[in-house]
């Protein structure tokens, strides 16, 4: 007779105190994601999560995806665990336990947060319908029967009706069970409206005794604070999180993604960094990726190129990407964006087009326009990529941001040579260069040229009359504009197009001309607005001083 035969059912599901590592054993042979996921985990959850994860390894039982199994062991664990039974309750169970070979100590943390989850009713339901002698696995049985009468509670059936109906039981005062309040605040955020988002934090406070909500109800609030302007509230409850709940890397990237979506300044961003590495909790390229695309600042990017290299991670071109944009915002000199290229170029990557295209526009804000050359001359040999219509038109408007004519003529040549048709926004860049470098003659032939060929969208018209307010060519905007009536299919002509030929009539002394165009602007009802960067002073680059004509 086996000696485990006449032992009791606790005694035979009792585990022996095992030191839990700060790290899933590598021979285990999960994934990065997973075992950063089981670091991000707290104490006291990671030993219960170990200890389940280790009797699936350690008896060789069969799990057809393991990574996603581990994932769904720690994610449970990590929502679960924490969570307590008022004193009342667990005394009760305790008592009803006696004797029937189950102890408190045999339910899990899933169990326990299954049951501290439901009404106070609901819970004193199921603990009268407990017959614990009569089961085979006690967790098992109670997070079944809780997940039950969970389902009839009045949030849990609202569910299936949408959010109108949600909200309508959350507006009222009533008992409701956790696990549909983590339903509940999961479908606030979906909204993504600021008054769903205050619904969803209030529900946080709804939560029945010892029941507490999940990592995963935080993180869920967190990303979708940028989205409707709340991030500080995001940060407030963030330094509110239970302490029993670890922030992990998807704490942080939500964290994040809400303060860049919501227009939130860059020291938070450099605060939530300090913060999370004194967490010691391991950024991934996801979240790298999201605070770059808050900052502007040159030192973020040294910053993670450090930590790539600590971490021996390898970039992907999103963090790359969002490296240049980085770069670009912060105007930083060359050699950064250099950098940045030769570290894609020595991992390997496969680079693209569009990728090149940040590379362009960060060299083109540096104002090297002599390195966008460089670049696109060897862009084929050196980087083995073809050059498309976006890439070129990238390099030309460069060009033209900085006035570079023999620049942006070098790069037109290449096109040529590579065949590449150019389409509107092309156009629009080839005429944006000679204006802005006082050639008017050669703008407008391109101007007529492109015209014939395509329909110019608004910038090409705002860039040629730019050009005719620096040269002072009040006949030429004048034509322009009239040509623009017949051509640009997009709607009425823009205010920006009125503003810049009344200019460049009235710098011209032309005051008859200047009346024409107000006439015209009242007739065609539009009025005039702040003009966009499309109408900067050519020979400076600045925005000129707008004063209000409004028509009436």
């Amino acid at each position: 007779e086996s000696p485990e035969e006449g032992t009791s059912p606790s005694a035979k599901r009792r585990r022996q105190a095992t030191s839990v590592p700060s790290e899933l054993p590598a021979d285990w042979g999960v994934d990065g994601r997973v075992a950063l996921d089981f670091a991000g985990l707290s104490a006291g959850a990671r030993e219960v999560c170990f200890e389940r994860l280790r009797k699936v390894f350690e008896e060789g039982a069969r799990v057809r995806d393991i990574n996603r199994y581990c994932s769904t062991v720690i994610k449970g664990v990590g929502d679960s665990f924490g969570s307590a039974l008022p004193p009342a309750l667990r005394e009760a169970l305790e008592a009803k336990l006696a004797g029937s070979g189950w102890t408190f100590g045999d339910l899990d943390s899933s169990a326990i947060g299954a049951l501290a989850g439901l009404p106070e009713t609901a819970a004193w339901e199921l603990l009268e319908s407990l017959r614990p002698a009569s089961v085979s696995n006690l967790s098992a049985f109670v997070s079944g029967a809780a997940k039950r009468l969970g389902a009839q509670c009045p949030l849990a059936q609202a569910l299936g009706k949408g959010w109108p109906a949600v909200a309508k039981v959350l507006g009222k005062d009533r008992a409701v069970g956790g696990q549909g309040l983590v339903k509940a605040i999961a479908l606030a955020c979906q909204q993504q409206t600021p008054e769903a988002f205050e619904a969803a934090c209030t529900a946080l406070s709804r939560f029945p005794g010892g029941c507490k909500p999940p990592l995963s109800t935080y993180n869920g609030i967190f990303k979708v604070a940028g989205r409707v302007g709340r991030w500080p509230k995001a940060l407030e409850l963030f330094s509110q999180l239970p302490e029993h709940l670890q922030p992990n890397r998807y704490t942080y990237t939500a964290l994040f993604d809400a303060v860049v979506k919501g227009g939130g300044p860059q020291t938070v961003l450099w605060a939530l960094w300090n913060h999370l590495q004194r967490s010691k909790v391991k950024a991934d390229l996801q979240l790298m990726s999201t605070m770059l695309q808050g900052c502007s600042d040159a030192s973020v990017v040294e910053e993670l190129l450090g930590e790539l290299d600590w971490q021996g991670l390898t970039p992907n071109l999103e963090v790359l990407t969002s490296m240049l944009g980085c770069l670009r915002r912060a105007g930083a000199a060359t050699n950064r964006t250099w950098e940045v290229l030769k570290l894609a170029k020595s991992c390997e990557l496969t680079l693209d087009c569009q990728f090149l295209v940040q590379v362009v526009t960060a060299l083109g804000f540096a104002n090297d326009t002599g390195a966008v050359v460089l670049l696109m001359e060897s862009v084929r040999e050196v980087y083995k990529v073809d050059p498309d219509v976006f890439l070129y038109t990238a390099a030309i408007s460069q060009c033209a941001r900085a006035g570079d004519v023999a620049g942006a003529e070098t790069i037109i040549r290449l096109m040529q040579q590579d065949q590449v048709e150019p389409n509107e926004h092309t156009h629009c860049a080839i005429i944006a260069v000679y204006s802005k470098a006082g050639k008017l003659l050669e703008a407008v032939r391109h101007f007529q040229e492109a015209n014939e060929k395509v329909a110019l969208p608004i910038e090409g018209y705002t860039s040629i009359l730019s050009g005719c307010r620096a040269a002072l060519d009040n006949r030429c905007a004048l034509q322009v504009l009239k040509l623009g009536f017949l051509r640009i299919s997009q709607g009425p002509v823009k205010s920006a197009c009125y503003t810049l030929a009344r200019q460049s009539c009235a710098l011209a002394g032309d005051e008859a001309g200047a009346a024409k165009v107000d006439k015209w602007q009242k007739r065609d009802g539009v009025i005039t607005h702040v003009p966009t960067s499309t109408v900067d002073d050519p020979s400076t680059g600045e925005r000129l001083p707008f004063q209000d004509n409004a028509a009436s």
